[in-house]
């Protein structure tokens, strides 16, 4: 669950503005996602490509696209924690749940 947890938090990426951007996703970031989102005129977010951060006009429908890729990205998550803890619960011996290691879900 821990890793989980900092996977929802380490960012995600999207390609709202076209080219593929990471966005930060602290409790805080989703918020001011969903709230640049909800605004019919679009607002700034975090964002980075290439190692550069840059507070970026989006506008709304982009925003909305924004959150669309967090969604996705936390549902994938959360799809692989089902299926670790599964493994867990299906284990034998504390060596068969050492042997089960999260990784971050690859988004095709």
């Amino acid at each position: 669950r821990q890793a989980c947890s900092i996977a929802l938090a380490s960012g995600f990426s999207s390609p709202a503005l076209g080219t593929a951007y990471t966005y930060p996703s602290t409790i805080t970031d989703q918020s001011n996602q969903q709230t640049i989102a909800a605004n019919a005129s679009g607002g700034s977010l975090w964002c980075e490509a290439d190692g550069a951060w840059s507070f970026k006009v989006h506008t709304q429908a982009q925003a909305q696209s924004v959150v669309a890729s967090f969604a996705t990205w936390l549902n994938h998550c959360q799809a692989q924690l089902v299926t670790l803890s599964g493994q867990v619960g299906e284990a034998t011996s504390v060596q068969a749940v050492q042997a089960i290691a999260w990784t971050n879900p690859v988004i095709a």
